[in-house]
């Protein structure tokens, strides 16, 4: 390991429970073509799709309970990703303020700018 001493934790994908629903859809007679199996599938840890590695020795018992507490709001599903206002690197508001956006808001998809302070273009 690169720095034993500053891993935190980690994101550990679980397939399991993705598989499993599509062998019960395929079980259950539905297929692709008639559009009852989805092609695209999101999920978070409330979904088990994934899971957090162990908290890593350089991990403070206040930031393990920090951690926890944020890993709770995402299972409960009150954890809020994006709270406006935020603008753009151009100074252009894109989420307005006292908007909201939660883990699986379709609005997340649709995210084609930088946010302020960032150096760059999204179209190049």
């Amino acid at each position: 390991m690169l720095a034993p001493k500053g891993y935190l934790t980690g994101a550990e994908w679980d397939w399991t429970k993705v598989y499993t629903n599509y062998l019960e859809m395929i079980q259950a007679g539905k297929t692709l073509m008639n559009g009852d199996i989805p092609h695209i599938v999101r999920g978070g840890l409330k979904d088990s799709f994934l899971k957090l590695s162990p908290y890593g020795t350089a991990v403070s018992a206040n930031a393990k309970q920090d951690g926890d507490a944020a890993k709770s709001k995402f299972m409960n599903g009150s954890m809020v990703i994006y709270r406006g206002e935020i603008k753009d690197n151009a100074g252009k508001v894109v989420i307005p303020a006292g908007k909201n956006f939660k883990q699986q808001d379709s609005e997340l998809k649709k995210i084609n700018w930088l946010v302020a302070g960032v150096v760059g273009n999204v179209n190049s």
